[in-house]
């Protein structure tokens, strides 16, 4: 197969070069720091700043209970918001049905 024409092989070589350009070799570790002499790994220093005051915190902030109009009319009328915070705590309460419930992890927070 012969190609016609000189500039369609330059472009062609042009894109492959520019290909290749945009691939990086691999990184390897580098090897020539130090290390102690235990056979230990080597602790990691953690890349994002670790704040002490921040904390993950789980809970509810949108409750149906007896008091509502909406959970009232579907047949919740056992459950007050007294019941509902107990429950988040983790104790048991009986639901409408008359089931008995508890959450497995109590929560946070309930609003």
């Amino acid at each position: 197969m012969k190609i016609r024409s000189l500039p369609l092989c330059v472009a062609i070589a042009l894109v492959a070069l520019m290909a290749l350009a945009g691939c990086e070799p691999a990184e390897s570790p580098d090897t020539s720091a130090a290390t102690p002499a235990t056979d230990a790994p080597a602790a990691a220093t953690p890349e994002v700043p670790i704040y002490e005051d921040r904390h993950a915190f789980f809970g509810e902030l949108h409750l149906h209970t007896a008091y509502s109009l909406d959970a009232y009319i579907f047949g919740n009328t056992m459950n007050d918001p007294f019941q509902a915070y107990r429950f988040a705590k983790g104790e048991a309460i009986t639901l409408p049905n008359g089931v008995s419930k508890r959450i497995r992890t109590p929560l946070d927070f309930a609003a």
